[in-house]
């Protein structure tokens, strides 16, 4: 559901730059009053920014610790509450406190 919203707000967005942008050209203006180089170099700073937010804000699991802490919790979420045992000792209702 979350991606079906995302999905829509970027549609909307490139649709509006889009209309903004005709509008601009059918009134004889300049929409983009950049240069090549100057438009390249925009896009490669705006690249290398994303990049950097979209690797910061996954998780990366480098070590072997945090990549068998993500099965853990891969197999709970699957799992639903783990009642298989398979990651946790089973714990008997009288043991929850």
């Amino acid at each position: 559901m979350k991606n079906q919203k995302r999905n829509a707000i970027i549609r909307l967005i490139v649709m509006a730059v889009l209309m903004v942008n005709m509008v601009l050209t059918l009134a004889g203006k300049n929409p983009i009053p950049f240069d090549e180089a100057e438009l390249t170099e925009w896009l490669t700073v705006a690249a290398a920014g994303l990049s950097t937010l979209w690797s910061w804000w996954k998780n990366n699991n480098v070590t072997t610790a945090a990549q068998e802490a993500q099965n853990t919790l891969k197999a709970i979420k699957e799992d639903g509450d783990g009642s298989d045992g398979a990651v946790f000792e089973e714990v008997e209702e009288g043991d929850v406190e």
